[in-house]
C-alpha cells in the first residue's frame, strides 16, 4: 500500500522505507524531525479522532502519543525538549506545549484562540497566529522541569493564507517569512 509516511536518503539511491502506516480509515501527515534526528512528529486523523504522534527512528520504532488532541500543526523546540501544537480547548483552538518525548504536563500558551505554533531559534519564544490575524509571541522558559509562559505580545497583523504554515522564522531570527 502506498499511503503513509516514508523516509529515504537525500540522494534518492535507496528504496523508500515506510515508517508510519495510517489508521485503517484515516491519514497521517509528517510534521517535523526532532533536532537530534531521532524522532519524527506527525499528525494522525482517524474519523473524528485527531492526535499528535511521534515515532522513534531507533529500536522497535513503536509510535507513541504526544497529545491526545491536535488540530494538525506542531513544532518541536530547538532543544528538542518541548512540542508546541494547536489543540481544541473550550471551543477554541489554542496553542499548547507539552514535554517531549515523554509528555509530562501540558501548558496553554495562547489566550485568545490561535494556530500555527512555531519556535524562535533560541527556544525562548513561541510564536502563533491569533484569531484576529495577528502574529503573537509569548516568552517561555523551563524551570525545574516545568514550563512557564509569560508576556504575550502582539507583533503585527497580516492576512494569513489559511491556517497551515502561515509563517517561518529566518535562521538568525531577524526576519519572518509570511504566507498571505
Amino acid at each position: 500500500d502506498r499511503f503513509g509516511a516514508y523516509v529515504r536518503n537525500a540522494e534518492g539511491t535507496d528504496e523508500p522505507e515506510k515508517l508510519i502506516a495510517p489508521p485503517r480509515t484515516g491519514s497521517v501527515v509528517p510534521l517535523a524531525w526532532s533536532p537530534d534526528g531521532k524522532y519524527i512528529l506527525y499528525f494522525e486523523q482517524s474519523g473524528s479522532n485527531a492526535r499528535l504522534m511521534a515515532v522513534p527512528l531507533f529500536g522497535a520504532r513503536q509510535p507513541f502519543i504526544v497529545a491526545d488532541q491536535c488540530a494538525g500543526q506542531a513544532a518541536i523546540s530547538p532543544n528538542g525538549k518541548w512540542v508546541a501544537y494547536d489543540a481544541p480547548l473550550a471551543g477554541n483552538l489554542q496553542v499548547m506545549v507539552t514535554s517531549f518525548p515523554g509528555r509530562r504536563g501540558r501548558w496553554q500558551v495562547s489566550t485568545k484562540g490561535a494556530v500555527s505554533a512555531g519556535w524562535s531559534q533560541n527556544g525562548k519564544e513561541v510564536l502563533y497566529v491569533g484569531r484576529d490575524s495577528t502574529l503573537y509571541s509569548s516568552r517561555v522558559e523551563e524551570h525545574a522541569g516545568a514550563f512557564r509562559v509569560s508576556n504575550e505580545a502582539a507583533l503585527f497583523r497580516f492576512n494569513p493564507a489559511g491556517t497551515t504554515q502561515t509563517f517561518r522564522i529566518a535562521p538568525k531570527g531577524e526576519r519572518i517569512l509570511l504566507n498571505t
